[in-house]
């Protein structure tokens, strides 16, 4: 007679447990990321917590959704707060270049002019312009076009900019023209040094104040300066 055998015992296993901490870390990821497009920094610790989240086992699906919006967020706000510090450093270097790039310019329109003058001085028994109204001579004869005489450093600017000093002796009867001015940009239209043109043809950018100085020894008047704001 056969005994009963009762059927083998099956060990339980429990169904798998979310895993301690990751809601508790997604909810903190995402905080964090939102905190991150006003704290830069924040935004790096959202990462981190997120990047733990996802290793976590058994994260159920909901934390997984919010682990995930905050890893976007955070990497989204990372990147506009990187690109807003970059702005702020790259905008004065490139204020600083466009500057640097209108003085040039003003220097080559002027160091035209200076060749217009001499040229002017060939044909004139080596007299420049004798009245103040020179450059406007020039620009009459062909010789410069108007556009030579507008500084570059205002945007919209039409009216001459530049001041000319007609010399009181012709050009071979001056001991050092190296050092008499005779065109001069307005110190108004410029932040920062302006430039000046001397009787030999050569360009200097100068400070108002240096220029002033070197007006008032050759017995000029000064020049107008640029208001404060």
């Amino acid at each position: 007679m056969s005994q009963f055998q009762p059927p083998p015992r099956q060990a339980f296993n429990p169904p798998p447990q979310p895993a301690a901490g990751g809601m508790g870390l997604a909810i903190g990821a995402l905080v964090c990321a939102v905190l991150g497009f006003i704290v830069p920094l924040v935004g790096f610790v959202a990462i981190i917590l997120a990047i733990i989240a996802l290793v976590k086992p058994a994260l159920p699906g909901r934390g997984k959704g919010l682990v995930i919006a905050a890893l976007v967020l955070a990497i989204v706000g990372t990147v506009f707060n990187c690109a807003g510090v970059m702005a702020a450093v790259m905008l004065p270097a490139i204020g600083k270049a466009r500057q640097s790039a209108r003085q040039i310019k003003s220097s080559v329109q002027v160091r035209m002019v200076g060749d217009a003058l001499m040229q002017y001085a060939s044909d004139n028994q080596d007299w420049y312009p004798e009245s103040p109204d020179g450059l406007d001579r020039l620009v009459a004869s062909g010789m410069v076009g108007p556009e030579m005489l507008v500084t570059p450093h205002i945007d919209g600017q039409t009216a001459t900019s530049y001041f000319y000093l007609p010399p009181t002796k012709p050009l071979t009867e001056h001991a050092s023209p190296m050092q008499v001015v005779v065109v001069y940009e307005n110190p108004q239209l410029v932040r920062g040094p302006v430039n000046v043109l001397f009787m030999d043809g050569h360009v200097e950018a100068m400070s108002a104040s240096e220029l002033n100085q070197r007006l008032s020894a050759q017995g000029a008047a000064a020049a107008p300066q640029r208001q404060s704001p």
